[in-house]
């Protein structure tokens, strides 16, 4: 029983390894060194490691490893040119995930003249689309091909299509050049309704049929 318990566990260390981790930014790494970035404000913004607050992505300036990034924990238009990860107030929340942080891009030109966040995982086999706040992104890739469309540049929140790679390991990436500014985001992916869902959606529709029916039948035998 031990033997066959520990087997199963073994099995699924590589599907745990393929997971995407803190995809939506949500779950960074607090517990490393914080150092003010201005002396006289305190309680932030703070300079930190990158590997800690961007947990999980590869983050690089101009093709070359970035070694810290910034954490604000309030609202912030911090001067410095930089990657900022954001806390935002509950009540200031307005996204479909209910999301806590989100990257602000200040100065317009981040660090260097390319920004890329990169990493690998699986994607869910049922997945359609990840959906993202980003105005004016027009590079997201998925293992090195292009699959953002122009016109997606001027949606705030558009939906990327990921289904041709459902149920695959792939390498997601997306490229900020000089002059992004704002704020960007991930949401999650998008899913297909599970069978039962649609069987409960088939069973509401044809009841609603009924009724509508039940309603005019009245009418109809006048």
């Amino acid at each position: 029983m031990k033997i066959s318990i520990l087997c199963a566990w073994l099995l699924s260390l590589p599907l745990l390894a393929d997971e995407f981790i803190n995809l939506t930014f949500d779950s960074p790494d607090l517990t490393g060194s914080l150092t003010p970035v201005f002396a006289s404000q305190q309680n932030g913004p703070f300079f930190g490691e990158a590997s800690r607050l961007l947990r999980g992505w590869t983050f690089t300036s101009a093709g070359l490893p970035a070694q810290q990034s910034t954490y604000s924990p309030w609202p912030t238009s911090a001067s410095e040119r930089t990657l900022n990860l954001w806390a935002n107030r509950p009540e200031e929340v307005n996204g479909p995930g209910g999301d806590f942080f989100l990257f602000v891009f200040s100065g317009g030109n981040p660090l260097g003249p390319e920004l890329r966040l990169s990493q690998t995982g699986m994607i869910p086999a049922d997945a359609v689309g990840l959906h993202i706040f980003a105005p004016r992104l027009r590079d997201m890739r998925i293992n090195g091909q292009m699959v953002t469309d122009p016109l997606l540049g001027f949606l705030a929140d558009p939906v990327i299509d990921v289904s041709s790679y459902a149920g695959q390991v792939a390498t997601i990436e997306f490229v900020f050049r000089q002059g992004f500014s704002g704020g960007f985001d991930i949401y999650g992916f998008t899913q297909i309704p599970e069978p039962s869902t649609w069987a409960l959606f088939g069973v509401g529709a044809v009841a609603l049929g009924w009724a509508v029916k039940q309603q005019r039948s009245p009418y109809i035998s006048r």
